[in-house]
C-alpha cells in the first residue's frame, strides 16, 4: 500500500515565472486540499504582481483518481486560471491520467508530454 501513499512536492521558480509540482499516489480530499494550499503559497508572489505565470505538473506516478478528487482538480484549474496561470504542462506516463486531466482542464492553455525536457521546451515558448 505504500506505493499508493499520496505525496507531493511544490517548487516555485519566481525568476522564471513558473511553479513546478509533482504528485504521486492516490489522493484523498484532505491531501488534495493540502496540495491546493501549498500551490497557492508557492505562487503567492506571482499572483500578487498580476503578470501571470506558468505551471508544470509532473504526474508520471499519479494514478487515475476518484471522481471526488477529479472534481477538486477541476476546481483547482478554474481557480488557477483566475489567479493568473496562463499556460500549463502535464508530464504523464498513463494515457488514462492524460484523459482524466484533459476532461477537467479546459480553462487554460494546457499540453501533455511524456518527458520533462519536451514539457519545459513547450512551456517556455
Amino acid at each position: 500500500m505504500e506505493l499508493l501513499a499520496p505525496k507531493y512536492s511544490v517548487e516555485p521558480h519566481i525568476d522564471k515565472r513558473e511553479v513546478h509540482w509533482r504528485v504521486e499516489g492516490l489522493f484523498d480530499v484532505a491531501k488534495s486540499l493540502e496540495l491546493q494550499k501549498a500551490l497557492f503559497k508557492a505562487a503567492q508572489p506571482l499572483i500578487e504582481d498580476g503578470k501571470g505565470f506558468r505551471v508544470m505538473a509532473d504526474m508520471r506516478d499519479f494514478p487515475v483518481q476518484t471522481r471526488a478528487i477529479a472534481e477538486i482538480i477541476e476546481q483547482t484549474q478554474i481557480g488557477s486560471a483566475k489567479l493568473g496561470v496562463h499556460k500549463m504542462v502535464v508530464i504523464y506516463s498513463s494515457v488514462l491520467v492524460k484523459q482524466q486531466w484533459r476532461r477537467v482542464s479546459e480553462v487554460m492553455d494546457i499540453e501533455f508530454f511524456e518527458t520533462e525536457q519536451d514539457a519545459l521546451q513547450w512551456l517556455r515558448t
